[in-house]
């Protein structure tokens, strides 16, 4: 009988797993994409579930989101000039209001490790901790003050909606599903062409 009830609960649970992620948010089943990513390669230490985002609900960002998108920023382009931080800022909040959610549910979500390398240890709170740089607070001040900025839409978007981005000089070929996406190409900023080249994914309807 205990058998039986174990198989009976296995069975289920492949089945809810092997259902679409679309077709679940359809069901009500709060499976976020983190959950069913590490579901899929059988890691279960960090689930968890949060709701699925109302696209048409005017969304106002928390300030918890506003410094996540700016550590992301600092990480990410710490160094280069507010045109390419604000379009880092930009591929963040456009993954956050893709319709068809591949890319998370949330800002949190998307701002995984595994995608974004500058959310990754201790590093950033290390250089903003440290007595001896004030130059990296003074930068991740104007970070958040991007990331504010950003989230609100009160600055123009300059990458066009992209979603992804690399830096050619650090990454040669990022593993992405290259069939869908579309080139932006280098930002033109103060400094001249941006380090950065970015890309747009294309949604699923196209």
């Amino acid at each position: 009988m205990k058998i039986g009830r174990s198989l009976i609960a296995l069975l289920t649970g492949t089945m809810i797993l092997a259902t679409p992620l679309n077709e679940l948010a359809k069901e009500s089943i709060q499976l976020d994409p983190i959950t069913y990513e590490l579901s899929q390669r059988g890691n279960y230490e960090h689930l968890h579930y949060e709701p699925s985002l109302d696209i048409n609900q005017e969304y106002t960002p928390t300030q918890r989101e506003i410094e996540l998108v700016a550590r992301a920023i600092y990480g990410e382009a710490a160094q280069s000039p507010e045109e390419e931080k604000i379009a880092v800022g930009y591929t963040i909040l456009n993954r956050y209001e893709d319709p068809d959610k591949r890319f998370g549910y949330s800002i949190s979500q998307i701002l995984r490790p595994s995608v974004y390398n500058a959310m990754e240890g201790s590093r950033i709170d290390e250089e903003l901790n440290s007595k001896e740089w004030d130059c990296g607070r003074a930068i991740y001040s104007d970070c958040y003050d991007l990331a504010e900025l950003v989230l609100n839409r009160k600055l123009p978007d300059p990458t066009n909606g992209a979603t992804h981005y690399f830096n050619p000089g650090i990454v040669k070929n990022p593993k992405w599903p290259w069939k869908r996406m579309e080139k932006i190409g280098y930002l033109v900023t103060e400094n001249g062409e941006s380090d950065h080249k970015f890309y747009r994914e294309k949604s699923l309807s196209q």
